[in-house]
C-alpha cells in the first residue's frame, strides 16, 4: 500500500488513554458515516438510523454519558452484520464505502469492552480504504485492474483529500494525547462531521427529504 494510503498513527496507539482511543474510533466513524447514508439513498436499503444509534452509543461511552451493556453491543454487532451491502447484490459506488463504515462502527462498539481488541487498528484504515476506493469510482468509473498504471495510483496517494485524512488523524491524534477533555471530545467530534467523502455536503447527492438550491449547495462546498 503506497504510504499516504495508509494511517499514520496505528503503531501509536498505545500512547493514548482508553477513552482517547475510543474517541480516535468514534471520529472515524463520524467521517465515514454519511457513506452508509447515501448507499442506502441510491439504493434504497440497508438502515442508517441503526447504525447511526450504534455510532451514538459509542460516544455516549467516549464522552461518559452511558456506556451500554455488553450484550446490547452484542445485539448491535448482530443486526449491524444483517444490513452490511454485499458487492455482488448492489451497483451502487457507495457499496464498498457502506461496507467500511458498518465494519468501522461494528469495531468501535467492540472496542468499547476492549478498547485494545486486534480490530481497533482497522478503524483507523478504513478512512483511507474508503478515501482510495471513491477516488478509484469517480475518476476513472468503469476501468479494471489492467488500466490503473503506478502514475494513477501515485495521483491518488497524494490526493487532497487523502492527504486532508493524515493530517486530520495527526491532529486529533495530538490533541487527545495532551489533554482528552470532554471539549477537546466534542471539538473533534464536529469537526469530522464535515471531513471525509461527504456526499451530501459536496452536493453528490440530495438529502433525504431536502432539497437544497445550488447556491446554497455551493456555498457549503467552499466551506470545506
Amino acid at each position: 500500500m503506497l504510504e499516504n494510503l495508509s494511517s499514520p498513527i496505528v503503531t501509536r496507539l498505545h500512547e493514548l488513554s482508553d477513552r482517547g482511543k475510543l474517541i480516535l474510533f468514534a471520529c472515524c466513524c463520524e467521517r465515514l458515516f454519511p457513506n452508509y447514508e447515501a448507499f442506502c439513498v441510491q439504493e434504497y436499503w440497508g438502515n442508517s438510523p441503526l447504525l447511526r444509534t450504534a455510532l451514538d452509543l459509542v460516544w455516549d461511552t467516549a464522552l461518559a454519558v452511558k456506556k451500554p451493556s455488553l450484550k446490547e453491543v452484542q445485539s448491535l454487532v448482530s443486526q449491524i452484520d444483517k444490513v452490511i451491502p454485499h458487492a455482488d447484490n448492489f451497483a451502487s459506488p457507495f457499496t464498498a464505502l457502506a461496507q467500511n463504515t458498518a465494519a468501522a462502527i461494528i469495531y468501535s462498539l467492540e472496542s468499547i469492552w476492549d478498547v485494545n481488541n486486534d480490530n481497533t487498528q482497522h478503524i483507523l484504515q478504513l478512512p483511507f480504504d474508503d478515501l482510495d476506493a471513491f477516488l478509484h469510482i469517480c475518476t476513472f468509473p468503469g476501468a479494471n485492474d489492467y488500466f490503473y498504471t503506478d502514475g494513477f495510483e501515485a495521483w491518488i496517494n497524494s490526493a487532497p483529500i487523502v492527504l486532508r485524512e493524515r493530517q486530520i488523524q495527526l491532529e486529533d491524534f495530538n490533541a487527545l494525547k495532551e489533554n482528552p477533555s470532554l471539549d477537546i471530545a466534542k471539538s473533534c467530534r464536529e469537526r469530522s462531521k464535515s471531513e471525509g467523502v461527504q456526499p451530501f455536503l459536496r452536493g453528490l447527492l440530495k438529502e433525504p427529504g431536502r432539497r437544497l438550491s445550488w447556491r446554497k449547495r455551493l456555498r457549503r462546498f467552499r466551506s470545506l
